[in-house]
């Protein structure tokens, strides 16, 4: 008899589980924030890393067009792998994280429970804002205000996903890059591309990490 309204009583769980998922989408079941922590550093790392190596061509050789085809052909082929291992790198850790919850979690559901009628009118509108917005500076000789424009554009946009997936992480993230990228504005003019990227993005992402510490310690 016990045994039967143990059973009875999972099955019950299970039921609001599942009706939970549909509604607000796994992400509520996953702890997310070690994987998007450590995928955090290391894009950040690496962001402020080819910043600065863009930096240092830029002041040797005055810019990078008049770099050797050598240096050039490095610094793409690195910004290619660097894309590509973080990629890889996210989904391989997000599907570990899934997978002990999710025994039959697949790519296609990852990618499915992203894009939902929930999340795809805010993806969908920052979409067409970061590709108007960088085509509106460039096409007015405002491209120095690249950096700063689109930090504050994805910070807004962690602010708002930060609900969706669950990660107070992308609260720190969010905020670091709207309060870097604000101050920018102004003196984007006498600061060099490369060192704002750093100091926003590089940085912003290496906030994601921060706050999973923080989170560990709250």
């Amino acid at each position: 008899m016990v045994d039967q309204e143990y059973e009875k009583l999972a099955e019950d769980l299970a039921v609001i589980r599942s009706a939970i998922e549909k509604s607000n989408g796994i992400f509520r079941f996953l702890r997310l924030s070690r994987a998007m922590g450590l995928v955090g550093l290391w894009s950040g790392l690496g962001i402020g890393f080819l910043s600065l190596v863009l930096y240092a061509i830029d002041m040797t050789y005055g810019g990078l067009v008049a770099a050797p085809p050598l240096v050039r052909g490095l610094l793409y082929g690195v910004a290619v792998l660097f894309v590509i291992a973080v990629a890889v790198g996210k989904i391989m850790l997000v599907m570990a994280q899934a997978r002990k919850s999710y025994r039959d979690f697949t790519v296609l559901r990852l990618i499915g429970e992203v894009y939902t009628p929930k999340t795809l009118p805010i993806l969908v509108p920052c979409a067409i804002a970061a590709t108007g917005v960088p085509a509106f500076l460039i096409s007015r000789g405002l491209g120095v205000y690249l950096a700063p424009a689109m930090s504050i554009l994805l910070g807004l946009l962690f602010l708002v996903f930060h609900n969706v997936f669950f990660l107070r992480s992308m609260l720190y993230s969010g905020a670091w890059m709207i309060c870097s990228g604000v101050p920018l504005l102004f003196f984007a003019e006498n600061t060099h591309t490369a060192l704002g990227v750093a100091a926003t993005f590089g940085l912003g992402f290496v906030a994601l990490y921060v706050g999973d510490r923080i989170g560990d310690r709250t």
